[in-house]
């Protein structure tokens, strides 16, 4: 089934999750002036987003490895038994690969769709990103990576408590537009 058919022709009976690799967030200790920024570490965060929702489903790790994304992937299924998921990812080697595909295989339940090259951004993962980023890590100063971490469990906590569906604002007719052009212009 094409990607874009998880957004365009979904049925009722599914959940649809847009899922996300990790973000390599570093904590910073600003002082005054643009260039007096020292790292104190960094923490990978795998998100996943139930769009009919909002609720996000995240992970923190200091790495990301193989085995760590299908740890969070049974961690999603969980949340979900019985349920038929169709899971939008990105095309990172983690999400491609033969672990990833033998997962799948014995998950029938679960379907993958993967968004096409240089277009993750129609993935609506990419909004929680945007708030998260805006609305939590603009506004904060962490002085260690466990201290990243609380704050990153916190926020999404908190975020959980007062989120709501996730919708294209332009309809599905606009999105499936942008998908055609965006495979012409890749095909080219």
């Amino acid at each position: 089934m094409p990607w874009c058919s998880a957004w365009t022709r979904r049925p009722v009976s599914r959940h649809l999750i847009e899922l996300n690799r990790c973000y390599r967030y570093g904590p910073l200790n600003r002082v005054v002036g643009p260039t007096n920024t020292c790292e104190h570490g960094t923490r990978t965060l795998l998100v996943s987003l139930d769009i009919g929702t909002g609720r996000v489903i995240a992970h923190v790790r200091e790495r990301l490895t193989s085995k760590d994304f299908l740890a969070f992937l049974d961690s999603v299924v969980k949340e979900y038994p019985n349920q038929r998921l169709a899971i939008v990812l990105d095309n990172l080697n983690t999400h491609t690969n033969e672990a990833a595909r033998k997962w799948l295989e014995t998950h029938q339940l679960v379907s993958f769709h993967y968004t096409p090259t240089h277009a993750s951004w129609v993935n609506l993962i990419e909004c929680f990103f945007s708030i998260l980023t805006r609305q939590g890590l603009e506004q904060a100063v962490h002085q260690s990576g466990k201290e990243l971490e609380i704050f990153l469990k916190s926020f999404i906590q908190e975020y959980n408590k007062r989120c709501g569906p996730f919708e294209w604002a332009k309809g599905r007719e606009k999105l499936r537009r942008i998908i055609e052009l965006t495979e012409q212009w890749q095909s080219q």
